[in-house]
């Protein structure tokens, strides 16, 4: 699963504020992610289900306002499951939200030039 980012937003994106906003809108992505991820990964552990509803949610949002299709199409999938109570293969899903992460931070990282 190779991370795709939508050209249509990113261009949006950059029309709005530049690629300095690009930018920072990504950082932020990145820096909070992360820590949805894992609060997710605890919650499912502890059986905190409104908690795992709270991240798949707040993780979907932010992808789709990025234009991040990839990783947006799995939270969409993931939300819709997880608001119907269905945990099933939850764990694999963040394991690949992880992957796609670093994915996403390498990308980042190389810039948009």
């Amino acid at each position: 699963m190779a991370i795709e980012i939508s050209s249509e937003k990113f261009n949006e994106l950059k029309n709005l504020g530049g690629i300095s906003l690009v930018e920072k809108l990504l950082d932020k992505f990145l820096q909070t992610t992360p820590r949805l991820v894992a609060d997710a990964k605890a919650a499912l552990q502890s059986g905190d289900h409104a908690k795992i509803v709270y991240c798949v949610h707040t993780m979907k949002g932010s992808s789709l306002s990025l234009g991040i299709s990839t990783m947006s199409d799995l939270l969409v999938d993931m939300n819709l499951r997880t608001k119907k109570n269905d945990t099933t293969n939850l764990a694999e899903d963040l394991a690949k939200l992880d992957d796609l992460l670093k994915e996403l931070s390498e990308y980042r990282n190389r810039g948009f030039a």
